[in-house]
């Protein structure tokens, strides 16, 4: 049995390093490997998703929030599964990307936890915005002008600006240091909070260079969308799976477990 606890110090104390490309490189090869059942599943969380959104939409605004955030939480996991098997050298099915029920509670409440770190730094601009600059009536008053053929600038004090800057500045901040938090909690026996402890550590460690894998992951997806959207069905779990390489290749996942390997160094040393 692999101790996470270990290798996150043995991370942090001899450091780690990684390129973004070699990374979605190697990402490519594995959904390749198995390019039907990822497609396969893509395509399933897509329309599902969809469809349940637009549904719980429909029967109570706000509701299809809930919807996709639960979702989410228990089918995006699946892809971490799938690569994990997959390198491993095991066989996967449809089963595999399902595997994340068996954490349900663990899984939703870390993207609601996620959620609230990430957006919580935009609350002062959005507060300024309602209680001081009145932006409601802004934007009436905008959609009434729209309508008369004439246009209208909602009028935002420089308090929201700076506020809103400083907000959006910090939430970017938070998104690349989680970013491995999910698959901390999904592959790793870290709580949920002490999985997005491990993500801030580890990727403070090497923040620029996240900051390029972001850069990498998000052109992928851009391309795809590009591509008529059925890129996607490619570029989603190119994506996940390079954060499942990365996630990996720290803690070391393909090396022995640690029981073992220490039983065969006491052998060794005797």
């Amino acid at each position: 049995m692999i101790n996470f606890e270990d290798r996150l110090r043995q991370a942090l104390e001899q450091g780690y390093d990684f390129s973004p490309t070699e990374v979605v490189g190697r990402a490519y090869e594995i959904v390749k490997s198995q390019m039907g059942f990822f497609i396969g599943f893509t395509l399933i969380y897509l329309v599902v998703s969809g469809i349940a959104s637009s549904l719980a939409q429909a029967i109570s605004p706000g509701l299809n929030n809930v919807i996709s955030t639960i979702l989410s939480a228990l089918w995006i996991p699946g892809f971490f599964y799938a690569a994990h098997s997959a390198q491993k050298g095991e066989a996967i099915s449809f089963n595999t990307f399902m595997q994340g029920h068996q954490k349900a509670g663990k899984l939703i409440g870390f993207q609601v936890l996620l959620g609230i770190l990430v957006y919580l730094p935009l609350l002062p601009a959005i507060a300024s915005l309602f209680l001081q600059d009145n932006i409601v009536e802004e934007i009436i008053l905008m959609q009434e002008m729209a309508q008369e053929g004439e246009f209208y600038m909602p009028v935002v004090s420089s308090l929201s600006i700076i506020l809103f800057a400083i907000g959006f500045a910090i939430t970017l901040f938070l998104s690349v240091a989680y970013s491995l938090g999910q698959v901390t909690v999904v592959l790793s026996d870290f709580s949920v909070w002490g999985s997005l402890e491990a993500s801030r550590k580890l990727v403070q460690q090497k923040f620029f260079t996240f900051v390029g894998f972001f850069f990498v992951i998000l052109g992928i997806n851009l391309l795809g969308a590009l591509l008529l959207f059925v890129g996607m069905l490619v570029s989603i779990p190119v994506s996940l799976v390079s954060t499942y390489i990365v996630f990996a290749d720290i803690f070391k996942l393909q090396e022995d477990d640690d029981q073992e390997q220490d039983l065969r160094d006491h052998f060794v040393s005797h």
